[in-house]
């Protein structure tokens, strides 16, 4: 919410383009899915396993690029605003959603 409000303050600005909000730390999609599984055990006690797969082993129509982290560092550039770190946010967002 933070970042976005950054972005609405300039908006009268040339401040035009695509940027990128994502954090700075690079993690696949196995890491991000692990990092949940782990926060989530604290509340229900169990251990999900989490699989790595190939990308190839996960067909979809749309063509994948070999590396598809973005780059935050336009964004910090032009609002001024940095991500938390990933972990703390997956901490926050876990927390909520098992207390609810």
């Amino acid at each position: 919410a933070m970042a976005v409000v950054a972005a609405m303050k300039r908006c009268n600005e040339e401040v035009w383009g695509t940027y990128h909000f994502a954090g700075t730390e690079a993690a696949s999609w196995y890491q991000f899915a692990s990092e949940i599984v782990a926060e989530q055990q604290r509340y229900s006690g169990r251990l999900p396993t989490v699989s790595t797969i190939l990308t190839s082993e996960y067909p979809t129509l749309a063509q994948r690029p070999r590396n598809s982290q973005l780059d935050s560092s336009r964004f910090h550039g032009t609002f001024g605003v940095v991500a938390r770190p990933r972990a703390e946010r997956v901490k926050s967002i876990v927390e909520a959603l098992c207390r609810q």
